[in-house]
């Protein structure tokens, strides 16, 4: 029955942050971080310094200028590089960044 649903548990929301980003998740483990880059936005720029897990949930964006990234792709940055996203296509493009990895 419902005697183990806590009814004032804390319950979780996404927490806004600057431009076009918003934290999904934030704990101790990692952080993700939802992006979406209009046609003509300036690219987003990662410096090095921690790996990063990129994740196109629309559209297509290029990293580096040369590397393509689809819908529901994945990709390891590594650490040891820069990085920079912008959306590949005349539209809008949508991607998870997942850092602070444990």
């Amino acid at each position: 029955h419902l005697h183990s649903i806590q009814w004032d548990d804390f319950e979780p929301s996404a927490q806004p942050t600057q431009g076009a980003s918003l934290v999904l998740a934030d704990c101790d483990e990692f952080r993700l971080v939802k992006h979406t880059l209009a046609a003509e936005a300036e690219a987003l720029s990662l410096t090095a310094g921690q790996a990063r897990l990129l994740s196109v949930v629309e559209g297509v964006v290029m990293v580096n200028g040369e590397t393509l990234v689809s819908r529901g792709d994945n990709v390891l940055l590594p650490a040891g590089g820069s990085w920079d996203i912008r959306s590949a296509e005349d539209k809008t493009a949508a991607f998870l960044l997942t850092d602070r990895f444990v």
